[in-house]
């Protein structure tokens, strides 16, 4: 008989966490008062996610653009391949009525199934984890995670979530999209939210 050898140990690889920072180039998104773009708003605070998601978390980031400039959707999609863990786009609105406000949270993206049309069951985890964690940390955030009919959402084989950061058409909101201290508020209640879903989500032991 053949002695038997030790089975080699699965190679564990960290969560791959890609960070999308909406817009860019010559697609500035919203135009907020005093003609704050949109862009440039979710470029800084994406940046201080991937910071703190770096110092905080045993995770790998990726961000699908890193300065002012146009990526398509199907490239930002398809740009960790069939290997990222999860993907969240941040955005913030705009609209013609000055009083609408408030924090957003969409997810989609991974398998979808008939009883899950939204995108799976860890896409809806994501959201809720994310929308929990902005209540927690900012508050402001309008009704629940739910489905959103984005293309980084619909068109991605990852769990994914689209993050509203504020109406940069409210003068307050506006205002304190500008603030640094808000920028980290809203980092660290990404970090959070991640971290909720990678433990809600690991496999047991």
């Amino acid at each position: 008989m053949k002695p038997r050898t030790a089975a080699r140990p699965l190679v564990s690889h960290p969560p791959l966490i890609v960070l999308d920072a909406g817009h860019g180039g010559r697609d500035p998104g919203a135009e907020g008062i005093g003609g704050v773009l949109e862009k440039d708003i979710v470029l800084e605070v994406t940046q201080m996610v991937a910071g703190r998601l770096a110092a905080r978390l045993p995770v790998e980031v990726l961000l699908t653009r890193t300065d002012d400039s146009f990526v398509p959707i199907e490239r930002r999609v398809a740009m960790p391949g069939d290997g990222a863990t999860l993907f969240i786009s941040l955005h913030a609105n705009a609209c013609s009525d000055p009083s609408a406000q408030g924090l957003e949270v969409f997810y989609g993206g991974g398998v979808r199934t008939a009883s899950t049309p939204g995108g799976s069951w860890r896409a809806a985890l994501l959201g809720r984890c994310l929308d929990h964690a902005l209540q927690s940390r900012v508050g402001g955030v309008r009704g629940e995670a739910r489905p959103g009919p984005f293309g980084v959402l619909v068109r991605n084989p990852a769990p994914s979530a689209l993050v509203e950061i504020g109406y940069l058409t409210h003068p307050d909101e506006a205002a304190r999209a500008q603030d640094r201290r808000y920028h980290e508020l809203l980092a660290d209640a990404v970090v959070d939210g991640v971290a909720a879903f990678l433990r809600a989500s690991a496999p047991p032991l």
